[in-house]
């Protein structure tokens, strides 16, 4: 709405004061020019943001589920926490874990979170006798992980975990080789028993040998 008004000054228009009053009332910030669909496009983005913020989650509560379900042998539950646990915070532990040249003193979070993600997920395949996938998850926590540490509640001392994968591979390569050998050499089939008949059974309780013959090359032993 512009407002056209004059004002008479002895016969005169206040050419000044129009053009200040048409100013006034022309719609010039930049809210008025947004559409209503940008508006609530900005609006929904920020409270997106904001209820990620709030509903993303602490890596050692969602390893903590982890141990938790993997102790119940829920195998889904175990790989939702985990995975969770990973697709958040892993590149932050991969930044960490490119700095060390060897093991802290202590955990980091979330590195020592991610790797003991990936190690769960690693037992609960060899839990399910699924070993070879058991065996490549346990090796890309060496090769990733090779300096992450991890805090034990239950025994109090820190424990490192690309050392612990290495010794579930070696129980594994020994459990599959066993199953290799069992494989290559099948137990031979027992054969069966054969019974001994005698020709004559004989009608002598004891036998006088002396009326057959002589031992010869007789021993003590």
């Amino acid at each position: 709405m512009i407002l056209n008004h004059k004002f008479n000054d002895g016969g005169r228009t206040n050419a000044s004061l129009r053009r200040r009053t048409i100013l006034f009332f022309r719609p010039t910030s930049l809210i008025s020019r947004l559409s209503l669909w940008h508006v609530f496009s900005i609006f929904y983005l920020l409270s997106s943001i904001t209820c990620f913020a709030q509903e993303k989650p602490a890596s050692g509560e969602l390893i903590t589920k982890a141990w938790a379900a993997q102790g119940e042998r829920k195998f889904d539950e175990v790989l939702e926490y985990t995975q969770k646990c990973i697709d958040i915070y892993q590149k932050e532990a991969d930044s960490q874990h490119a700095v060390l040249k060897d093991y802290p003193t202590k955990d980091q979070t979330p590195l020592s979170d991610v790797a003991v993600a990936c190690f769960i997920q690693a037992e609960a395949l060899m839990r399910q006798e699924r070993l070879l996938e058991a065996k490549e998850k346990f090796q890309y926590v060496i090769d990733h992980y090779r300096y992450a540490v991890a805090w034990d509640p239950s025994r109090g001392v820190y424990w490192k975990v690309a050392k612990v994968s290495q010794e579930s591979i070696d129980k594994i390569n020994e459990e599959l080789s066993g199953k290799t050998k069992d494989l290559k050499s099948p137990e031979k089939p027992k054969a069966d028993k054969t019974a001994v008949i005698l020709y004559d059974s004989g009608k002598e309780d004891v036998v006088d040998y002396e009326k057959y013959g002589e031992f010869t090359n007789v021993s003590s032993k």
